[in-house]
């Protein structure tokens, strides 16, 4: 069944839109989170100083609150990656003849728009 114009393309009409939904899922959190990792360790850097000597000459409070605000995002980003990888299980779970998609076809799609930048 393919979409109609008009239509909600928020909501899969089918077994294979749903299942090109959740792998675009993946990749597009992938690459959410590598650019979020990237954009951390700057400011880390940032922070501490290429030569670890700090720069900007923070308080001990500061360090501390710098470092719990890192703690947080590291929590954070475990649990994306823990929902990524269950997204995955799910995929894996699929038996090839329940969806005719050519999943090596789709996987080489999302891969021609993905950041040469990004390093998963």
């Amino acid at each position: 069944m393919s979409r109609m114009k008009g239509e909600d393309p928020v909501y899969p009409v089918s077994y294979d839109e749903a299942v090109l939904q959740l792998l675009r899922s993946i990749v597009v959190e992938n690459e959410s989170l590598s650019q979020l990792i990237r954009s951390q360790s700057e400011k880390t850097i940032a922070f501490t100083g290429r030569k670890l000597d700090f720069p900007t000459n923070p308080t001990t409070s500061e360090i501390i609150a710098y470092n719990q605000t890192f703690i947080s995002l590291l929590d954070n980003v475990l649990m994306s990656k823990w929902m990524v990888m269950k997204k995955m299980d799910v995929l894996l779970q699929l038996k090839p003849q329940e969806t005719s998609l050519d999943v090596d076809n789709e996987l080489d799609l999302l891969d021609d728009r993905s950041d040469p930048h990004l390093d998963y």
